[in-house]
C-alpha cells in the first residue's frame, strides 16, 4: 500500500472525507429541516457514517488504479497509457 504512504495521498482522502460531510449535512438540512423530523444527534450519525464510508473507500482505492484516494486511473488517462 504505498498509495499510503504519500502526503498526496492523505490530502486527497482528507478533502474527500470533508466534502462528504459537508454533503452529507447539508442535503439532511435542506431535507428534514422544513419538516422537523430529524435531530442534530441522528444528523451527527448519518455524517459520521457517511464520512467513514469516504474514508474506507479511499483507502480501499489506494490498492487500485494509481494508488491515489480515488477509484478512477486519471494517470493513466492523461498520460494515454
Amino acid at each position: 500500500m504505498a498509495g499510503i504512504r504519500t502526503r498526496v495521498f492523505w490530502v486527497d482522502l482528507f478533502e474527500r472525507a470533508v466534502s462528504t460531510a459537508a454533503e452529507t449535512t447539508l442535503g439532511l438540512l435542506v431535507v428534514t429541516t422544513p419538516f422537523n423530523r430529524v435531530g442534530w444527534e441522528q444528523i451527527g450519525w448519518v455524517v459520521a457514517t457517511a464520512t467513514l464510508a469516504s474514508v474506507l473507500k479511499s483507502l480501499a482505492a489506494s490498492r487500485t488504479g494509481d494508488r491515489s484516494a480515488s477509484l478512477a486511473d486519471l494517470q493513466s488517462r492523461n498520460t494515454g497509457g
